[in-house]
């Protein structure tokens, strides 16, 4: 198993594209992906047929910024709903 959790694409501070950050992962062997970018899931709203470019499994993923004891932290999350997290994002 070859997974990579943690990756950005150019919505957030990556250089890649949503295609071109999938054939990566392809390239790369990888079973397991996530685009995780920085307070925003816009690129999942890009990806039409992920099988066209990455024939892994695609984990949804996200790394927000949170307030925690008077600290920006940011996180990692996994398995969401894709619609309501753009809603939240959005707010």
């Amino acid at each position: 198993m070859k997974i990579d959790l943690h990756s950005h694409t150019k919505h957030s501070d990556g250089s890649d594209s949503v295609i071109e950050i999938l054939q990566n992962a392809e390239a790369a062997g990888l079973t397991h992906f996530s685009i995780t970018d920085h307070n925003t899931v816009d690129a999942y709203f890009q990806i039409d047929d992920v099988k066209k470019y990455f024939s892994g499994k695609l984990i949804i993923g996200v790394e927000p910024e949170c307030g925690y004891k008077g600290r920006v932290v940011e996180l990692l999350g996994y398995n969401f709903d894709l619609a309501k997290m753009k809603e939240h994002m959005s707010k």
